[in-house]
């Protein structure tokens, strides 16, 4: 699929830069834009695993294919957790909530289980998901001037899940990965 390959290594560019400038705008390890750096960091070696399996998996020898597939989906649900520990940050849980900063570890964690178990994308699409399904709600809930554009990234999010389920494409050599 060679228009797979090169539209996700486009948003390897994408995420790899987007991160690279972000990385030199964030003031503290702790602040809520260091999680959005590793989040795009493992957005854009998701994004080249993934297109490289897609443009040459089918010429490489099983195992290594395997192997190329499954670190592309733990790249997916580490971008998940990343988001998540980016949300715990902006909202930090107090006193009896504070058990919550485990979650995203804990939910990587049975993500990459399952991976192991069985390599699909459904697996690490539901990480992925379920992390922006509470940056939703965060983004409804509060007043914080990212609100809107965090919809908006969603909204295109869950754009980009239809048309891929749906499986739309244009043309033959174009498919549904592309879009």
């Amino acid at each position: 699929e060679p228009a797979t390959l090169i539209t996700d290594y486009l948003l390897t560019v994408l995420g790899g830069g987007l991160a690279w400038r972000l990385r030199g705008l964030t003031p503290r390890e702790d602040a809520p834009p260091s999680a959005w750096v590793y989040a795009l960091g493992l957005t854009a070696v998701s994004a080249f695993l993934g297109g490289t399996f897609h443009g040459f998996g089918p010429e490489m020898p099983i195992a290594g294919a395997r192997t190329l597939w499954l670190l592309a989906l733990v790249g997916i649900a580490g971008c998940a957790a990343a988001l998540e520990i980016g949300l715990l940050r902006e909202f930090p849980p107090m006193g009896a909530f504070r058990f919550l900063r485990a979650l995203p570890v804990l939910k990587l964690a049975a993500a990459i289980g399952l991976l192991l178990a069985q390599p699909v994308f459904l697996v690490a699409i539901i990480a992925y998901g379920l992390s922006l399904v509470a940056w939703t709600v965060a983004a409804l809930l509060s007043r914080r001037a990212w609100a809107q554009a965090m919809l908006t990234a969603v909204g295109l999010s869950v754009l980009a899940a239809v048309v891929q389920q749906k499986r739309w494409a244009p043309a033959p050599w174009f498919n549904h990965n592309d879009l």
